[in-house]
């Protein structure tokens, strides 16, 4: 009887697994990854040949903004794996839907996973588009958090020279302004302070209900 209990607990274990993604700014996403493009997925969800825990769909590479292994060409089709379970971080990509990506490449090999960059391309804002066309959007600086909604005397204000500052309700920055480097300082542009103000109080007044 008490070896039956053992067995059963251990079947049964790996099945209360749950995928958990630390939270990123779209900065974070983006500057973390291996590789970040947009592109449309080509086919659906196919069982990956030679590992059961892993699946892959077809990708056609629209714009290819970075790579750090030169995979992705734009107008040609790649094989992106990601894993087969959502609990396990699975992608979960619809057929003809254009997403922006990014994730991570071993070996030349192309994953991605629920924790990485994905976003319906259609419903990014413009300015983060333009950005990364332009290639604003800079790496060598850091977005970071601070304790309260306004940390400084103007909104967008500074930590250190190589920091974007964020409130609280992080969304309201990334939604209007882009995180760059200006002359060796790292600042929001193209930031609608009107727009931010009205973002964080909203985001306020939805917390207190």
């Amino acid at each position: 009887m008490i070896n039956l209990n053992l067995f059963v607990l251990v079947v049964f274990v790996p099945l209360t697994h749950s995928c958990k993604c630390l939270p990123k700014s779209f900065h974070e996403a983006y500057c973390q990854s291996d590789f970040v493009i947009s592109g449309k997925v080509a086919t659906g969800m196919r069982m990956s040949v030679g590992n059961i825990y892993l699946q892959d769909f077809v990708l056609e590479t629209h714009k290819v903004f970075f790579q750090k292994s030169e995979i992705f060409k734009e107008g040609q089709t790649t094989v992106v794996l990601t894993p087969r379970a959502l609990d396990l971080c699975s992608a979960d990509l619809i057929k003809n839907k254009h997403y922006l990506l990014g994730g991570s490449i071993k070996r030349n090999t192309v994953y991605v996973t629920s924790c990485g960059l994905i976003k319906e391309w259609s419903l990014l804002p413009k300015h983060l588009k333009k950005a990364m066309r332009k290639g604003k959007l800079s790496c060598a600086c850091m977005v970071t958090g601070c304790n309260s909604e306004i940390c400084s005397r103007d909104i967008g204000g500074l930590f250190q020279p190589d920091q974007c500052q964020l409130g609280t309700s992080r969304a309201c920055y990334e939604q209007n302004g882009v995180c760059t480097l200006n002359n060796g300082t790292c600042e929001w542009t193209k930031l609608s302070k009107k727009k931010v103000l009205t973002c964080l109080n909203k985001a306020v007044n939805f917390n207190e209900r």
